[in-house]
């Protein structure tokens, strides 16, 4: 491996560091698990509040943010975290007055979060069948990081 070759990788692992990756994550990883990685850490960018901060932030009760999320099929235990556009809906959902949510809020909430998981479903698959498959034929596979 000549010292052009070491150059890419050590890049790389910089660039994923700046994007969030501790420098664990980035350890034994060869050039095709970048790609995981990488997206990975594109589609946790800016969720950085825990359900006490998104809470804080909607101005409602932790209980009340995770009830909606729930009911959306998404179980906050299981989720990255939270950004600017969950505070939007908490804070829309938990405070409404109308009581609009709460007469059709849970049957509501229930079929988008069905729609949305169908969404995400195929989004996934065609990252996973087209995308990582495309950028994979262009790296080296055999190569390591380190």
């Amino acid at each position: 491996m000549d010292e052009s070759d070491q150059a890419e990788p050590l890049e790389l692992i910089r660039h994923l560091i700046d994007l969030g990756a501790t420098p664990e994550q980035t350890e034994e990883l060869d050039e095709h698990d970048l790609i995981g990685l990488a997206g990975d850490l594109q589609l946790s960018a800016g969720l950085d509040l825990d359900l006490d901060g998104l809470a804080a932030a909607a101005g409602c009760r932790p209980e009340d943010a995770r009830t909606i999320y729930e009911l959306l099929g998404l179980p906050t235990d299981q989720l990255a975290g939270f950004g600017e556009g969950d505070v939007k809906l908490v804070s829309l959902a938990a405070g409404d007055t109308t009581g609009f949510v709460e007469r059709i809020g849970a049957p509501l909430f229930r079929v988008a979060g069905t729609a949305m998981a169908r969404v995400v479903e195929a989004a996934v698959a065609a990252y996973v069948q087209d995308i990582e498959p495309e950028a994979a034929r262009e790296l080296d596979p055999g190569r390591r990081l380190r």
